[in-house]
């Protein structure tokens, strides 16, 4: 009996018993669950109630505002450019494509959580969330697999690649530090024209604060035309600040005089003597070197070229730069010292001069 009574309590009985309990227990999580989707559910309806009894919002009804860089676009520039080219079809006039922010992290190899801060911080410049770049190859010697997550990239269009130009040209370029223009050789010879930037602190949506790693850019204006004059005409026309293009290009006077004043104000009365005696030193010269002059007649000339001003000799006047006054180093072509005549070819000043052509 005890035999039986144990297996009546042990054997199969048990089983079926907590397999009950069991089945309870699922059952009574499968009606939790479905509670949970109902009550997701309500809320979601409520919400729509909600929204449909708010109706659309005050401006819904009004157009878009059209971007300022665009309507000076519209307006100005595109005559501009159809008078300089002498185009006949309004559909060969140039415009803006496109605008193409590429940002290679190379330190993604190792820390990823690098390219997470880079995909922000383009977001919050953009206004649009950027693609991640994967490498296309591995190579060994940097630890890079194919497919691994190596960069970022944004295409801007429409609306928003206006907004981002008027930006960029009126606030981001000021704050580049020692800027002097913009390099006009970096056309690629069909109409689209690339630049560096070498951090992005110069965004104002940028919070210096939060900035984790400082990294830069290339950015690339694409435009319709195939010809790089149109194109910078066109980008030039938009306000993008070529080198050797700024009005405040210094004259040929005395403003940055770096000399001694007083010997730059000598060497401009020599100058005015020069002029005023140089006839009759010619005359005089002319009669002391012909040789059917008699000696006392070349006597007389030579005694008439002494009591001449000293200083009305050509051999008194002291080439001196006309922006600093500076006597070493002139540059005669172009009437300037060795120091100012290399700034201003390095800063595009001057037209035609490069750094390999002197």
């Amino acid at each position: 009996m005890a035999t039986k009574e144990k297996g009546a309590k042990g054997g199969k009985n048990a089983a079926p018993s907590k397999g009950g309990k069991g089945g309870a227990a699922g059952a009574k999580g499968g009606k939790v669950g479905g509670a949970s989707k109902a009550s997701k559910g309500a809320e979601n309806s409520r919400r729509n109630a909600e929204k449909a009894a708010r109706g659309p919002h005050t401006g819904a009804e009004l157009a878009p505002i059209e971007p300022r860089l665009k309507r000076f676009y519209v307006q100005t520039v595109r005559d501009r450019l159809m008078k300089q080219f002498e185009l006949k079809n309004v559909h060969e006039i140039p415009t803006l494509e496109k605008i193409v922010i590429n940002c290679g992290v190379g330190e993604a190899i190792k820390t990823p959580k690098v390219l997470d801060s880079v995909c922000e911080e383009l977001e919050l410049i953009t206004g649009q969330k950027p693609i991640r770049r994967k490498a296309k190859k591995s190579i060994a010697n940097y630890g890079l697999r194919e497919g691994q997550e190596i960069g970022a990239q944004v295409t801007m269009r429409g609306a928003r690649m206006w907004e981002f130009l008027d930006r960029f040209v009126t606030v981001s370029i000021p704050r580049i530090r020692d800027f002097r223009g913009l390099g006009t050789r970096a056309f690629d010879g069909r109409g689209n024209y690339s630049l560096g930037v070498k951090e992005q602190m110069i965004f104002p949506e940028i919070n210096y604060d939060m900035v984790e790693h400082v990294h830069g850019m290339d950015i690339t204006f694409v435009t319709s035309s195939n010809k790089d004059d149109q194109a910078l005409a066109l980008l030039r026309e938009l306000g993008m600040p070529f080198k050797g293009e700024s009005p405040n290009i210094p004259s040929l006077t005395y403003v940055e005089t770096r000399a001694n004043t007083s010997k730059v104000v000598r060497n401009a009365q020599r100058r005015a003597l020069i002029v005023k005696y140089a006839a009759k030193r010619a005359e005089l010269k002319k009669v002391i070197l012909d040789p059917k002059t008699d000696p006392d007649t070349r006597d007389a000339a030579y005694e008439k070229l002494r009591r001449l001003p000293r200083d009305s000799s050509a051999t008194r006047y002291r080439n001196r730069c006309e922006l600093t006054g500076r006597p070493r180093g002139f540059v005669r072509q172009f009437g300037l010292g060795r120091n100012k005549f290399r700034e201003l070819a390095l800063n595009g000043f001057l037209p035609g001069v490069t750094k390999a052509s002197w």
